[in-house]
């Protein structure tokens, strides 16, 4: 290893040569990514982290461009994509924004309208490459509102499906020997969430005593539970004196924040000794009501019909982590978790009749409903009905949104000022031995 230095003469050099490698690669059909569960992927923000040139690109120009791309495709889905197109361009000489950017801006404002039922339409012409991809969507905007949280997912199974559910799911199993005719699914359920282990019986005396003496319906759920506990429980809910069902989940990276999502939906004080609290005090506590739960196989369903108001921008929450987030796994766990705390879903699982067609379909799927949801938040712009539209180098009658065009536009104008200002670049390379 040692130290290099780029003058900004030969950075510029550099920086030229990379820009043409890089659209090359953007008009290289064949460059689409295969992930190890034979996805296969056409995005190029996605397809650009994983494109390698040289030394100097690699090092500092990918990161700038990507960063700004990741960034804009974070507000407004779509942008990303236009963010590398614009920044290449601007990079290249190929454009050059003869007047400033902001009166671009209020351009695109100026001529933006609200998006209507034909526009998504159009949205997705633009993307499906089969009709069983259209006839989705046609199903889809005949049974969702704005509110409805749509979710897609790859399955094994041969054919595609579309769940409407209105419940909030956790994939959690519940022992067998706890379930019987009166507590598969149980209404007016009281709840208690616990983060913790419970280790004796005096722990939950108080509850016991409760659960027996009013013959409500009672859910626990706790971290673990001592084999004593459970055969207590056990053996009371087999006599019939009490509806008590105890859920474990366990600690893993899966159910790592489990017990406070569940909180959240259930509208439950999390017992936790982080916060100082004794089981056996806090249970003496009011519990929580929820509409009902039942307990299917490795799936338990709540319905409650007025979730907290912490629910809206926890959500909200997961969702800023998960557009932040760059590694894979991390992604799906949040996906999940938003997944489960999102009731009156709609859960497109994708086949292998749909597959089998369009390996894509997964991504095409979830371009759409970025774009979307943008659409919904900004409304949208067609560049030909809009003078100056050349400025923009884009498919003219693409049902755009405006924030995407607007942060792809400030985020490529940001980069474009910011590697063509560098006077000299001090970088690490290495010697092959």
């Amino acid at each position: 290893m040692y130290i290099n230095f780029l003058n900004h003469n030969d950075f510029k050099r550099e920086l030229k040569k990379s820009i043409v490698d890089i659209e090359n690669f953007f008009d290289n059909e064949s460059s689409d990514l295969l992930f190890k569960d034979n996805s296969i992927v056409s995005n190029l923000v996605q397809r650009y982290a994983f494109f390698k040139i040289g030394n100097i690109h690699d090092k500092i120009i990918k990161p700038i461009l990507l960063n700004a791309a990741i960034r804009a495709e974070s507000v407004a889905g779509g942008a990303g994509d236009i963010c590398l197109v614009l920044s290449s361009m601007l990079i290249n000489g190929k454009k050059d924004l003869k007047i400033p950017y902001r009166d671009i801006e209020k351009l695109i404002l100026e001529n933006s309208k609200r998006a209507c039922k034909d526009d998504f339409y159009t949205l997705v012409e633009k993307n499906s490459s089969c009709n069983i991809q259209k006839e989705i969507f046609s199903f889809l905007f005949d049974k969702m509102n704005i509110s409805s949280p749509v979710f897609i997912e790859r399955s094994k199974l041969s054919k595609t499906k579309i769940i409407l559910d209105s419940g909030f799911n956790f994939g959690i199993s519940v022992d067998k020997k706890y379930i019987t005719h009166e507590t598969k699914k149980m209404s007016n359920v009281r709840c208690f969430v616990i983060d913790g282990f419970i280790e004796s019986v005096s722990e939950i005396h108080h509850l016991l005593e409760e659960a027996a003496r009013t013959k409500e319906n009672y859910v626990m759920f706790a971290r673990h539970i001592s084999d004593d506990v459970q055969s207590t429980i056990s053996y009371n809910i087999q006599r019939g004196t009490i509806n008590l069902i105890p859920v474990t989940v366990g600690f893993d990276e899966n159910t790592l924040n489990i017990l406070n999502d569940i909180s959240i939906c259930t509208n439950s004080d999390l017992i936790s000794s982080h916060k100082g609290d004794l089981i056996s005090q806090s249970i003496r506590r009011s519990p929580s009501v929820v509409k009902s739960i039942e307990f299917g196989k490795n799936l338990l369903t709540i319905i409650n019909e007025h979730p907290s108001k912490l629910l809206k921008n926890h959500i909200k929450y997961l969702k800023d982590k998960r557009e932040i987030s760059t590694d894979r796994n991390v992604f799906n766990i949040i996906e999940s978790r938003i997944k489960s705390l999102s009731s009156g879903k709609i859960i497109v699982s994708v086949g292998t009749d749909m597959l089998l067609k369009e390996p894509r379909s997964i991504e095409i799927f979830d371009k759409i409903l970025r774009e979307m949801r943008a659409m919904i938040k900004s409304g949208v712009i067609y560049l030909n009905d809009i003078s100056k539209s050349e400025y923009l180098p884009l498919e003219k009658d693409y049902p755009y949104t405006p924030i995407s065009l607007i942060i792809a536009l400030r985020n490529s104008q940001s980069v474009y000022n910011s590697l063509k200002s560098v006077s000299g670049v001090v970088y690490e390379d290495y010697i092959d031995i």
